[in-house]
């Protein structure tokens, strides 16, 4: 993959550019080196390699070829792999850097066919051996100082019989960011006794297919029997990415998760292993739930060195069968951290959704789920949830942009509480006039709630903040609210969480009822007045008050009509007004109306006198 920004450059492979070769024989024997420069650079050609021969009766024989880079020096630690294949390899495996298969590396290498450079002590260079998915062999060739060549030799002092070894290429790859996909396996059964003890189909584990996997079993193994099997990376990691591993226990071998602790995962820079850490540490509480619901379950480790290796080991314990499926080791980044801010996004109230935020480091992208493991990922710096009702577990993972292998998830728990809540009655209707009404409720749900009110009608009084009250709520009206429905919200809060709910609010003002009869009248002293009052609501009840009033030698009066017929008498000489307070009740609402009767002065009879 290609990387446009500068730190996610992608490492660079380097082949040997130039080879030396040699040969030695005596006695009955023969030696040759065929086709040498088919190993300087990629030749990845099936049938484009170099060969060592040797074959020998009586005597001794060897040849070599050295592959040099003379571009840079190789940094101490630093792996080179070198491809190699032929007749004679599944029988010298076992004797690499033996005297059949001597390998060695070099310091100081030219161009020139003779500048083969100073031979680094064997005791600082190691070598094994891998294998690759395709059924490819390697040589892993460390050295403890730096150096730029190393050399492969078949040697028949020991063989007798032909021997034969294809070279095809060698490389070392530089820091970079990438795929990282393993180069190949290696594996090892040790121990005081291994019936049946095996690590098999170890490339399954490096296949990138998840519904296959390698089975480390250990038959019937004595105390300290070790399964292994080492993964190789073709060049170091960066500082901060994880060893990951995916991997499944039968849950009937499970007996106990302490045997977890049995299980170890060590990252290496080439021989130099860094620290071994056993899968039961790095195993949350979820996790082991989840590997004891026979679930396949992925974990990892940040070592604080780079790596270009990961070993997996088991170890048997007393009279113990185990097994392990191993369906991946990947190197990837490692797993991603929350978002500090997200903190707040974690809590939400029912009904709404939330964004998800995680970091992760440059060249990487984040992938989302709603499962552990399986599934496919939304890929994103963020994450919206739907709305969500209920609390709800998502789960992060990093990989490098564009690539397959992915971390270890991070979970994110979206703590749903519920909203606050009552059962709303139904609010009376009220007068006109009236400055309260009230809203009966039940089934407060639990917790400290307050309330806020707001209406839509200018000079209703709104409420902030207020404590709930035990039920009902008092709601405060002007007193010159006019006829008709009036709406507004009631909002409850929770104060612990924060959620709230609302709840619409109507209060219907019924009309008030009002004289159409006139409310003015005159009438002389002692001459009977009669009136008829008379409302606009249809089927009106009607009662009368008449207070005493000063000239007026009427006593108070009262009716419980709408009728008055009464003989006011005026004592006085001049006008008085008298007030009828009539009470007019309609829809369960009364309203008092005044009617004012002016009682003029009556005059005495004429008196004619004569001049």
């Amino acid at each position: 993959m290609n990387f446009a920004m500068g730190q996610c450059t992608a490492p660079t492979r380097i082949y040997a550019n130039f080879q030396s070769n040699g040969n030695t024989h005596a006695g009955l024997a023969t030696s040759s080196v065929a086709n040498p420069d088919n190993a300087v650079g990629l030749n990845s050609t099936v049938n484009n390699y170099a060969t060592l021969n040797v074959a020998t009766i009586a005597g001794a024989a060897e040849s070599w070829i050295e592959l040099k880079f003379t571009t840079a020096t190789i940094t101490a630690g630093t792996t080179t792999y070198v491809k190699i294949g032929g007749s004679s390899v599944s029988n010298l495996l076992g004797l690499i850097g033996g005297a059949s298969l001597p390998v060695y590396a070099y310091s100081g290498a030219t161009s020139a066919a003779g500048g083969v450079g100073t031979q680094i002590a064997a005791a600082k260079v190691k070598v094994s051996s891998l294998t690759t998915i395709d059924g490819s062999v390697y040589l892993a060739i460390t050295s403890a100082e730096a150096y730029n060549a190393v050399r492969i030799a078949l040697n028949a002092s020991v063989l007798v019989g032909t021997g034969q070894i294809f070279v095809y290429h060698g490389f070392y790859e530089t820091n970079g960011v990438s795929c990282d996909p393993a180069l190949g396996t290696a594996t090892s059964v040790t121990g005081l006794l291994t019936l049946g003890g095996a690590v098999t189909s170890p490339n399954n584990s490096i296949d990138n297919n998840q519904s296959t996997y390698t089975t480390f079993s250990m038959g019937v193994a004595g105390v300290g029997t070790t399964l292994k099997e080492t993964v190789y990376f073709p060049g170091p990691s960066k500082i901060g990415d994880a060893a990951t591993v995916t991997f499944s226990i039968p849950p009937a071998l499970l007996i106990d998760l302490s045997l977890l602790n049995d299980i170890y995962m060590t990252p290496y820079y080439g021989d130099t292993a860094r620290t071994a850490v056993n899968l039961g540490s790095l195993l949350s509480i979820d996790l082991l739930a989840l590997l004891r619901g026979n679930n396949v379950v992925t974990t990892s480790l940040v070592p604080d060195k780079k790596f270009d290796r990961i070993e997996i080991s088991m170890t048997s314990l007393l009279s113990l069968i185990g097994q392990m499926n191993l369906y991946e080791v990947r190197r990837t980044p490692a797993k991603p951290t929350l978002s500090p801010l997200n903190a707040l996004a974690q809590t939400i109230c029912t009904g709404n959704s939330t964004t998800l935020s995680a970091t992760t480091g440059a060249c990487n992208e984040l992938h989302w789920y709603t499962a552990s493991s399986g599934g496919t990922g939304t890929i994103g710096a963020t994450y919206t949830t739907g709305i969500l009702t209920t609390t709800t577990t998502y789960y992060v993972s990093a990989s490098v942009i564009g690539c397959a292998g992915e971390s270890e998830r991070t979970p994110v728990t979206v703590t749903v509480n519920p909203l606050p809540s009552i059962t709303p009655g139904t609010i009376a209707d009220v007068c006109f006039g009236s400055t309260t009404a009230t809203l009966p409720y039940t089934a407060a749900s639990a917790g400290t709630l307050k309330y806020d009110i707001v209406w839509n009608t200018p000079g209703f009084a709104n409420v902030t903040a207020a404590d709930l009250p035990v039920s009902p709520i008092s709601l405060t009206l002007p007193n010159t609210a006019s006829a008709g429905v009036h709406t507004g919200t009631l909002t409850l809060k929770n104060t612990a969480t924060g959620c709230t709910k609302t709840y619409p609010l109507s209060v219907t003002v019924k009309a008030a009822t009002t004289l159409t009869s006139s409310t003015t009248a005159m009438v002389c002293s002692g001459i009977s007045f009669s009136y008829t009052a008379l409302s606009n609501t249809p089927g009106s009840t009607f009662s009368w008050t008449r207070a005493t009033v000063s000239g007026i030698s009427n006593a108070a009066g009262s009716g419980s009509s709408n009728v008055v017929n009464e003989t006011l008498i005026n004592t006085t000489f001049s006008p008085v007004n008298v007030t009828y307070a009539f009470t007019i009740t309609a829809n369960g609402c009364s309203t008092i109306t005044n009617v004012t009767v002016k009682v003029n002065h009556k005059p005495g009879s004429p008196h004619i006198t004569t001049q």
